[in-house]
């Protein structure tokens, strides 16, 4: 994992990840993903938490952003030359 991926996670332990939105690869004709990670309470959605978990893991995406709690939005991508994880 790169170094914004494992910010991200960082992020989600913490409970300030309220959504994540994965954009796929241009040459996927997928639509863009989105996993909610907290649910009622703040209580985290473990399922949501793995199936991020694998689409980060096996790079099928091009890049992401998480929703944090009070609005604010954290990039994150696999690429290890961008300056994201620089």
């Amino acid at each position: 994992m790169e170094k914004s991926e494992r910010e991200l996670f960082r992020l989600i332990k913490g409970k300030r990840v309220q959504e994540i939105i994965l954009n796929p690869l241009p040459e996927r004709s997928e639509k863009c993903l989105s996993f909610m990670m907290l649910e009622n309470h703040d209580k985290l959605s473990i399922d949501n938490i793995k199936k991020v978990k694998y689409q980060l893991g096996t790079k099928q995406y091009l890049d992401g952003i998480a929703i944090l709690k009070g609005g604010k939005n954290f990039t994150f991508n696999s690429d290890p030359n961008s300056e994201t994880n620089g």
